[in-house]
């Protein structure tokens, strides 16, 4: 936001940046260099292009704008091929774009069913985004299905695989799993949760928090949802081998401990001095705990895991292994356990900060000096004196913190 505001402001003359700024808010600037021709490891469509140039000239100053395509370094992706990699300029069309439920490309239905009936995909070896859209899409579809709605997905599956009515009508009799979970857990295998709910080994999650508790549950989603197959594939899986629980179960009681990510990422250090290895460019090697790349790998692993993995891929599946505890056993208890992970502590009143958009390090903050800003009633947050609290920080030399305090306010 600062950097936006400065920019557009007039007090910085030129950004360096990752398209990402100028698309993700909007940002127009008079003159756009852009340096490789990519997004990703694909080179630029049509429409990627042409969506950044479009950010080139302000309506309100200079109307036009001005795009420049700089090689500026000799590797792939830089415009290594002018002749080719120029016709989009030079052609200055976009193709229509269809989504794929509608065009049917790639053999996407065909895919779909063979995702249902656990059968091999069209393609030999299909890109692990391909399978997760697949599988994903197919999930959706025996969801519609299973809920009786006037789908779009439906329809046009049993249009384009007219044999296939069967394969939806006997997910639908086998499923037992409330449509409410189904829809709320979209991206696991409706398989694994009917194995869930159908168990005799279903149980509540354990209720005291410690490292110990953080594996065992860790263990339970492993097997269940199988985890060693649907999240080992790709260029960056959560687990390569269970062994990289031990890593999860570690990152996950820190996290929800409340602990600030400083603390987190040295013992994280420690950690890996201790296991003696990390993951780099394919393959293990040695960790030198005073080489900068190796400690920028960690980091950058770091913040990925607990984004990625701990508050979205891990919080999903406990999420749906707490609905069907809560719908099976009545258990409400198990939930508490996805709202450590979202918030990254076992605190309601930090959790309540949160709510209010205040950022986990100033939430902890406030409750460790300042709760004289707040009323708390039974855990609850019924009053929060915003005036005092940016008195003292302001008094205590807080001066980012208030800074930030007041942007979050403010917005």
């Amino acid at each position: 936001m600062q950097v936006e505001n400065l920019f557009s402001s007039g007090e910085l003359d030129y950004i360096f940046c990752t398209s990402t700024l100028l698309e993700g808010v909007n940002l127009p600037a008079k003159n756009i260099f852009i340096l490789n021709n990519a997004i990703g490891l694909s080179k630029f469509s049509d429409i990627d292009f042409w969506n950044l140039a479009g950010r080139a000239g302000r309506l309100s100053k200079e109307l036009s704008g001005n795009i420049i395509c700089v090689r500026a370094e000799k590797k792939r992706n830089r415009w290594d091929n002018p002749s080719k990699d120029l016709e989009i300029v030079r052609k200055k069309d976009i193709k229509k774009i269809y989504p794929v439920i509608i065009s049917g490309e790639s053999n996407f239905y065909k895919n779909l069913e063979n995702a249902i009936e656990e059968k091999p995909f069209t393609r030999k070896n299909p890109s692990q985004n391909e399978i997760d859209s697949w599988n994903h899409y197919s999930n959706i579809l025996c969801i519609h299905q299973i809920s009786e709605k006037d789908s779009v997905l439906v329809n046009n599956f049993l249009k384009r695989n007219p044999d296939s009515t069967q394969i939806l009508e006997k997910v639908s009799k086998r499923n037992k799993v409330p449509s409410y979970i189904l829809e709320q857990s979209s991206t696991i295998k409706i398989k694994y949760q009917n194995d869930l709910w159908n168990s005799e080994n279903i149980s509540v999650l354990p209720r005291e928090i410690n490292l110990q508790s953080c594996q065992k549950i860790l263990d339970i989603l492993y097997d269940i949802y199988n985890w060693g197959v649907e999240e080992s594939g790709g260029r960056n899986p959560m687990v390569r081998e269970r062994s990289r629980l031990q890593y999860f179960s570690r990152l996950m009681f820190s996290w929800i401990e409340g602990k600030p990510l400083n603390m987190i990422i040295n013992n994280l250090i420690n950690y890996y001095k201790t296991k003696g290895k990390i993951f780099y460019q394919g393959k293990y090697v040695d960790f030198i705990s005073n080489d900068k790349k190796h400690i920028n790998i960690i980091i950058n692993e770091l913040m990925a895991d607990i984004d990625n993995s701990l508050r979205f891929k891990i919080k999903s599946y406990l999420l749906n292994y707490s609905l069907i505890c809560k719908a099976r056993l009545s258990d409400e208890g198990s939930l508490k356990w996805v709202d450590y992970l979202e918030y990254g502590t076992t605190n309601p009143i930090v959790i309540g900060l949160q709510t209010l958009g205040i950022p986990r390090h100033l939430s902890n903050l406030i409750i460790e000096n300042y709760t004289n800003c707040l009323d708390v009633e039974d855990g609850i947050i019924k009053n929060f004196n915003i005036e005092k609290l940016k008195i003292e920080f302001d008094k205590n030399n807080y001066a980012e913190e208030y800074n930030e305090l007041t942007s979050i306010l403010d917005l």
